[in-house]
């Protein structure tokens, strides 16, 4: 794991080298010709006048100056959690050449009632002035819950031609609630604002659903569906593999939405990142049951934000060197705030676990932004 950043610059390095300077060595130009042999009487000695044949001056060659390409910017992983009062999930992802790979984006919270803030913040990631340009190449949605969905619904939501950004593919997979396969119901999915804001999106670029469909599942790219899992889907974007590892299955069961969450893994040069989401403990059982050891990867995104999540049995088949905790204060403090219930949450016990596990390198963000190159 590379240092950790403080600023949202990345600088790569430019290496000009100079090539040693070729001089070409003098031309021998005397030649003699055996054909040319003169037989003369012998009378009067005769006297031959040598003459030289001009030489050549050395050439020297102008130095030839090697201009090497600037070596890739590193993949950077930027954690955004910019409201205080709620849990929330962000991720985002600018690979070597500048494509984007977004996880969730938030928000809940007073950020709910507020304009989003995504467009600003990937401007800042990328280096653009305000109202710059710009694509997000995939942009993927773990589950139904507003603290992680609600930033890109607002997004779509306020979404006109003079947005001045793209988002290419919106992947996710959630079960269709309400029905006879998946009768559990949460207040906090918001699934109908999330609907109506996604097809307003698909109005306003153009994008056509499939005729006959009446909800959004192949609104502006491919929806990951529950065979994902089986086939092995995989994606590569720029040089970054995402492997999903899972989506949701009725055999969870339909009481809690957060094990209905994506399980994606990238690779990313030689290390791997194990996203959970709100992964909890039904969901981390079956995906520990699947995988087994082949769940080994560099660094973990902590389960429902370091509480409540998988348990210490999968982190220690995971085996992680770091982990990623999108954590508020009171939440990494299993402090009173906020109305919350005083040392309710189970923060501080994992925080043990991945002490007693060995990790070494704790990426915690309460509030604001981090960045980490890989």
């Amino acid at each position: 794991m590379k240092k950790l950043l403080t600023a949202l610059t990345v600088t790569a390095a430019l290496t000009v080298g100079l090539a040693a300077c070729d001089r070409a060595e003098p031309a021998d130009t005397t030649s003699e010709d055996p054909s040319a042999t003169v037989t003369a009487e012998p009378t009067e000695a005769l006297t031959e006048i040598p003459t030289e044949a001009p030489t050549t001056p050395p050439v020297t060659e102008p130095p030839t100056e090697e201009v090497t390409e600037p070596e890739p910017s590193p993949v950077v992983l930027s954690q955004l959690v910019p409201e205080k009062n709620s849990l929330m999930q962000s991720y985002v992802v600018k690979t070597a050449n500048g494509k984007l790979i977004v996880i969730d984006g938030g928000i809940d919270g007073e950020g709910k009632d507020r304009a989003p803030y995504m467009p600003s913040a990937i401007r800042a990631i990328l280096g653009l002035k305000d109202g710059e340009y710009f694509e997000v190449e995939a942009w993927f949605l773990s589950h139904a819950h507003k603290d992680h969905m609600y930033e890109l619904s607002k997004m779509m939501r306020d979404y006109t031609a003079d947005s001045n950004y793209k988002i290419n593919n919106i992947y996710f997979d959630f079960p269709e609630f309400g029905s006879a396969e998946y009768a559990g119901q949460n207040a906090d999915m918001e699934i109908s604002q999330i609907k109506e804001n996604m097809n307003k999106y698909g109005e306003v670029i153009g994008a056509t659903v499939k005729e006959g469909s009446t909800d959004y599942d192949d609104l502006n790219g491919a929806v990951i569906n529950k065979d994902a899992v089986a086939k092995g889907l995989s994606f590569e974007i720029d040089g970054v593999k995402i492997d999903v590892l899972q989506t949701w299955d009725p055999a969870d069961g339909t009481s809690n939405v957060n094990d209905t969450s994506l399980v994606l893994r990238f690779h990313i040069e030689e290390q791997t990142v194990l996203f959970l989401n709100d992964l909890g403990n039904i969901g981390g059982r079956r995906l520990l049951t699947t995988y087994g050891d082949q769940l080994k990867s560099d660094i973990v995104q902590m389960a429902h934000h370091g509480q409540n999540g998988v348990t210490k049995e999968f982190y220690e088949t995971v085996a992680p060197t770091g982990c990623f905790w999108c954590a508020p204060d009171w939440l990494w403090n299993n402090d009173a705030g906020l109305g919350y219930n005083t040392h309710c949450f189970k923060t501080v016990e994992v925080q043990g676990w991945m002490a007693e596990i060995g990790v070494k390198e704790h990426y915690i963000l309460m509030n604001g932004t981090q960045i980490v190159e890989l």
